[in-house]
């Protein structure tokens, strides 16, 4: 269940060119492409992904990489219902294998590790929202409530923030819960962390223990689902106390029984061994400090999910997402042999229950239902979309500028043509690999399932090649199309002089050519409203907002000029803030930088607004739309 992030190689440049300069907004620069089936956009997409990527086992072993005893099936999906690409390879050994399916195709059943977090957390936004993220733990979990009461009387547990973990501070969301519920307390719904968490709030020398104890009040929900609740990573199923052999070995001393889980390897914890033994675990961090991976937050959600819910965990993915989605080929447990992939050697992990832990990384599924899964998130299928809009959000920074931590979204910044934010989460179990991707700004996403000897290296470099073909391919379609439906003019036939003329060119965004109203060149004005010096170097580029309906659909306009860029280069410089400067300009309360669009039932537009001249202007050249 270890997450390996994916490592990006270089990406093909959208134009030869970064968007440094033009300081877009954060997000898309053109709306996504409609990746209908069967549609133009869809069909070119299709055809730079294959051309791109070529074929995969070649490309693989030109990379050094064998595999011969490696079965993969690889999905590339959109949000409009089509699959982009499929790529399976069914090694030799698999094909020989004495268990499983001898061919692989986009039904096969892997396991999918860690993948099962986002699974645990879509179930947690759908019961019961992100409301209950700000909880304390210890408001569902009465073991955590009754030694984190104990806690908060005790000085001396209180100042051991090293061996303990205060769950009063550890947050659903740290853990993993839904849109509503990921501040709460992971003690409002796990007794047996309240009780502990009660413990050492009453007990003065307790609560001056912050490096043994654990203060349970602290620990939300939401830190739970973002890794943040500063809690070990697991109990009993990865100690090493069960090597004592090789342990001894490398100068380990001996431990009593006492200190050595009753569970893990080869029995999973029920629920009062696996909270006996949390309330025994050192605290890592602090609560909402730096992120920490943590199975057992998962574990403590799945308890946090049931105590809300009153069903059972395995009752609620069958309900919310199994029956609602129609994925087939989606478990709790493992499913008849003969739907999946099980390499020689490899039936204990594909057999391993892993009981109360399975929210953490026990599902199993296949290509196809996770991109039909990837697809509902994508849709807000199951979620509102402001619900799904406030998940796909970094919860976190690490140490590496370009990764960042959701809940429990592994994300990764990419920078080239312009920023861009790949919501992934890795997950493996034994001889199982899965990377599971989603690009809001293109409404697509991809999963790559590994099984075999050699997933690591597999599971990497698949990642890596659809990236690097699909995010150029996507980028251009939405280029693309955007110059379909919007590029061109757009002028009244009354005989007043009022105009704007709008094309796509190597730079984001729709870039204003020319813009006359009343005669009154617009371009000029804009460059005397926001100070940008000389008008013959302005530029102004229409960016999309996001806001859509009843057949309309919003732009904002970014005004830039070389003259305006400042020359310094600190950390405090001010070379891109445009954020800052969106609507700061108002005309009778609306903002000479909003443009509106009047939409066609294809999605062309036949009119635009700068809604701050209270004027709509005709299209009357549609580039062929």
């Amino acid at each position: 269940m270890h997450c390996v992030w994916l490592v990006l190689l270089s990406l093909s440049v959208i134009g030869r060119a970064e968007y440094t300069d033009y300081c877009p907004l954060l997000g898309p620069v053109f709306p996504a492409p409609k990746l209908q089936p069967g549609n133009s956009t869809s069909a070119r997409v299709k055809h730079g992904i294959s051309k791109a990527i070529g074929n995969v086992s070649e490309a693989l072993r030109s990379s050094g990489i064998n595999l011969n005893n490696t079965a993969v099936s690889l999905q590339v999906f959109s949000a409009g219902d089509s699959d982009l690409f499929h790529f399976s390879h069914t090694a030799p050994s698999i094909r020989n294998a004495t268990k499983g399916v001898r061919e692989v195709d986009q039904d096969t059943v892997f396991r999918i590790g860690s993948c099962s977090k986002v699974w645990t957390m879509l179930l947690l936004l759908i019961e019961m929202g992100d409301a209950v993220l700000r909880d304390p733990v210890v408001k569902y979990i009465p073991e955590l409530r009754h030694a984190s009461g104990e806690l908060r009387y005790n000085t001396a547990a209180r100042a051991d923030g090293v061996n303990t973990v205060n769950w009063d501070e550890v947050t659903i969301g740290e853990l993993e819960m839904g849109d509503a519920v990921l501040r709460d307390p992971v003690v409002k719904y796990i007794p047996e962390l309240q009780h502990a968490s009660g413990e050492p709030r009453h007990n003065t020398a307790a609560r001056a223990d912050g490096v043994d104890t654990v203060n349970w009040d602290e620990v939300t929900i939401g830190e739970l689902a973002s890794h943040l609740a500063g809690i070990t990573r697991d109990y009993g199923i990865m100690d090493l106390a069960f090597k004592p052999a090789k342990m001894k070995q490398l100068g380990f001393p001996s431990l009593p029984e006492t200190e050595i889980p009753p569970c893990g390897p080869l029995q999973a914890c029920n629920r009062s061994a696996f909270l006996d033994g949390m309330l025994k675990s050192h605290p890592v961090v602090p609560t909402a400090s730096t992120p920490i991976y943590s199975n057992a937050a998962f574990q403590l959600l799945g308890y946090v999910l049931e105590e809300m819910t009153n069903k059972t965990y395995q009752e609620l993915l069958q309900d919310d997402l199994l029956n609602q989605l129609d994925l087939a080929r989606s478990s709790f447990s493992a499913p008849k042999d003969e739907y999946g992939v099980i390499p020689d050697g490899a039936a204990m992990f594909w057999n391993l229950d892993l009981g109360d832990e399975t929210p953490a990384g026990g599902l199993y599924s296949s290509a196809r239902d996770m991109a039909t899964f990837g697809r509902a998130i994508l849709n807000s299928t199951l979620l509102s979309p402001a619900a799904t809009r406030r998940w796909m959000k970094p919860a976190a920074h690490t140490s590496k500028i370009k990764n960042f931590v959701g809940a429990p979204w592994e994300i990764l910044s990419i920078s080239h043509p312009r920023v861009m934010d790949l919501y992934t989460k890795g997950g493996d179990i034994g001889p199982y690999s899965t990377k599971f991707a989603l690009s809001p700004d293109h409404d697509a996403g991809f999963v790559v399932l590994v099984a075999g000897d050699n997933t690591l290296p597999v599971s990497v470099e698949v990642p890596n090649l659809v990236v690097d073909a699909l995010i150029p391919a996507l980028e251009l379609a939405a280029k693309e199309e955007a110059d379909r439906r919007f590029g061109g003019t757009y002028a009244l036939d009354n005989g007043k002089n009022s105009s704007i003329t709008l094309t796509t060119d190597d730079g984001p965004g729709l870039k204003v050519v020319e813009w006359i109203n009343d005669s009154k060149n617009m371009v000029e004005a804009m460059s005397v409203l926001f100070a940008l010096g000389d008008p013959s170097q302005a530029s102004v580029r229409l960016y999309p907002t996001g806001l859509e309906g009843s057949g309309k659909i919003s732009f904002r306009a970014i005004m830039r000029s070389p003259s305006q860029l400042p020359a310094q280069t600190g950390p405090f410089g001010l070379s891109c803030m445009t954020w800052v400067m969106v609507d700061s300009k108002k005309y009778g309360n609306v903002g000479v930088d909003e443009f509106l669009f009047d939409l066609d039932s294809h999605g062309g537009a036949t009119a635009v607004s700068p809604r701050a001249l209270r004027e709509w202007l005709p299209r009357v050249d549609d580039n062929g739309w």
